[in-house]
């Protein structure tokens, strides 16, 4: 569907299209084709599927009409309500791509099909508009009908991103400037989950923690790989400044509790059996990763 205002003449059959869709609406559902090979009849076949297209979108964003996986027929109890585009878009995203369901050269699927695989939790119109608004051009690309993944990072997985970018920058200095700055930007969306106080740059004597959240007394130590060397180095240094901490406190308000190790993605292997070792021999340790939009806390003890 262009962006371009239509012509006078593809107003007229989707008007058309909508007073045939109206007059027909009864206890069967209405089919798509019914109405496409109605304008056909009436010699409107050029712009046909694009105007009840049209039509369709219109009367079901006013709640004329639900777009149910049956066919087009009144509202009832029970249909989808309205929903925010950017969880439709998540929802869309969380199919498997490459689609699986068919055949299909380079595993598209299009957007009836998307719809229909999200089983109703969706309005059509809803999942229309977000394939068009929010995902088209980045996290999807579409050849007419049908439409695939890009390997673009999705603006709709915070953890899909953030392994991307880990995976990106593994092959860099440790100190480099993208490792830096994913370690930040890392430090930032997690501590925008927190519903408690928390202490960026945490000073203990000449040190400086990533994170210190007093009302847990857990300090986290952030780092921008999951390879099992920047791990263990994560956790020496959180291991380091809780030392630090307890053996400079005055009181026991003041003391560290616990530590915790965020990592951009989850580690796997020789890297977590490291933290699962140190946990079970030394003191428990949190690891913290995205998931999702947010973040996961697993308790290794």
């Amino acid at each position: 569907m262009s962006t371009a205002s239509a012509s006078q003449n593809l107003d007229h059959i989707t008007a058309v299209a909508t007073r045939y869709i109206e007059r027909h609406l009864g206890d069967d559902p209405l089919q798509w084709n019914e109405v496409i090979d109605h304008l056909k009849a009436g010699g409107y076949a050029d712009e046909a599927t694009v105007a009840v297209t049209r039509a369709v979108l219109d009367l079901e964003r006013t709640d004329a009409i639900f777009y149910a996986r049956e066919g087009i027929r009144r509202p009832r109890p029970g249909d989808a309500p309205p929903a925010p585009l950017p969880e439709v878009a998540a929802a869309i995203l969380s199919l498997p791509w490459p689609c699986t369901r068919n055949d299909r050269p380079g595993g598209s699927r299009s957007i009836w099909e998307a719809f229909d695989e999200l089983e109703g939790n969706y309005r059509h119109c809803d999942v229309y508009e977000a394939m068009h608004t929010l995902l088209k051009g980045h996290e999807l690309k579409s050849s007419r009908v049908y439409w695939q993944r890009t390997d673009l990072p999705s603006r709709f997985d915070r953890a899909g991103r953030f392994a991307q970018r880990a995976d990106a920058v593994a092959v860099q200095p440790k100190d480099s400037p993208a490792r830096r700055q994913l370690e930040r930007d890392l430090v930032a969306a997690y501590v925008a989950t927190l519903p408690h106080r928390y202490v960026p740059e945490y000073p203990i004597g000449d040190l400086r923690v990533d994170v210190y959240e007093p009302t847990v007394r857990r300090i986290v130590e952030a780092k921008a790989a999951a390879d099992v060397v920047t791990v263990a180095h994560a956790w020496a240094q959180a291991a380091a400044y809780r030392y630090a901490a307890n053996t400079s406190a005055l009181d026991d308000r003041a003391t560290v509790e616990s530590i915790a190790v965020l990592l951009p993605k989850a580690p796997t292997g020789t890297a977590r059996g490291f933290l699962e070792h140190v946990a079970a021999d030394s003191f428990e340790v949190e690891l913290i990763y995205p998931h999702g939009e947010s973040f996961r806390h697993e308790q290794l003890t």
